[in-house]
């Protein structure tokens, strides 16, 4: 495939609204963590580009958090600290490096808090 190509298939499923589509996948399980300990980290670390409520900025292709499986984004930031896939576009971003698997899991635990079948 093109860089045209994936990127054309990128903007077209970040512009999809599971929510809207499809209910039944934002049926998101509850990640075990500490929740308000995930709320401090990803209210100083990831709030800024992915949203209050994880739901990305899709316009500026600024993926949702909120809709994807804990056990996704687990394997994603272990992509980001172990330098196989990069974050923000930016080969030097060392946003994850500084967490150890407890930051994480309660990252995650907050993450999967926003999903709308966990609201409380």
């Amino acid at each position: 495939m093109s860089e045209d190509d994936i990127d054309d298939i990128s903007a077209y499923y970040a512009s999809i609204n599971l929510e809207t589509i499809a209910p039944r996948l934002a049926e998101i399980p509850l990640w075990p963590g500490a929740i308000d300990a995930g709320k401090a980290i990803y209210n100083e670390e990831c709030k800024s580009c992915h949203r209050k409520n994880g739901m990305g900025k899709s316009r500026k292709s600024i993926p949702a958090l909120a809709l994807q499986y804990s056990q996704y984004l687990f394997r994603q930031i272990k992509m980001f600290q172990w330098k196989q896939r990069v974050h923000d576009d930016d080969p030097e971003d060392d946003t994850f490096d500084e967490f150890d698997d407890r930051q994480v899991e309660s990252i995650l635990a907050y993450i999967s808090s926003l999903a709308p079948n966990n609201k409380k």
